[in-house]
């Protein structure tokens, strides 16, 4: 294996193996909760959302290093109940990176639909060697017939 190949993570508690949000920014800590896995793979997030509010709440990591090069993001998600099981229902969930580069703040986001499956959402991403700042997050946007809930696990960010 090449040193080029090794994957590096880049986001403080990832994978939320430490049971809490340590390391996320959250704007409203009430609309998230870190939980055992229903299904025995570690850690889950659970995120909030009322039905009819039209809410995006969001997870961040802010502060990243700009370092110019190939990256990827992705993150496992479902439609939830409040307890992590899996539920009936649609929402979007966004995994999104965002950087400034020549004063603009540019965002590359990746909306995928959720269902009751956990599903995998991926994206290769440039960051320019004019960027000066780097900021990671996840959204859940409520839809048509949501619960109100998404599971997300096993979140990652890494540059090749």
């Amino acid at each position: 294996m090449q040193s080029t190949d090794i994957k590096t993570e880049l986001l403080v508690n990832h994978d939320f193996a430490k049971g809490t949000l340590e390391g996320w920014k959250v704007g409203d800590p009430s609309a998230f909760t870190v939980m055992k896995d229903p299904d025995g793979q570690g850690f889950i997030c659970v995120l909030k959302v009322q039905p009819g509010e039209g809410v995006a709440y969001s997870l961040e990591q802010t502060d990243l290093p700009a370092i110019p090069g190939t990256y990827y993001f992705s993150h496992w998600y479902r439609i939830s109940d409040e307890s992590g099981q899996p539920a009936d229902g649609t929402a979007t969930v966004t995994g999104s990176v965002g950087f400034a580069a020549d004063g603009v703040w540019k965002v590359i986001a990746k909306p995928a639909s959720a269902n009751r499956e956990w599903k995998k959402l991926t994206k290769k991403f440039e960051l320019p060697a004019n960027a000066t700042s780097f900021t990671f997050s996840i959204q859940h946007t409520e839809s048509e017939n949501t619960t109100g809930w998404a599971a997300i696990r096993n979140v990652s960010l890494w540059r090749m």
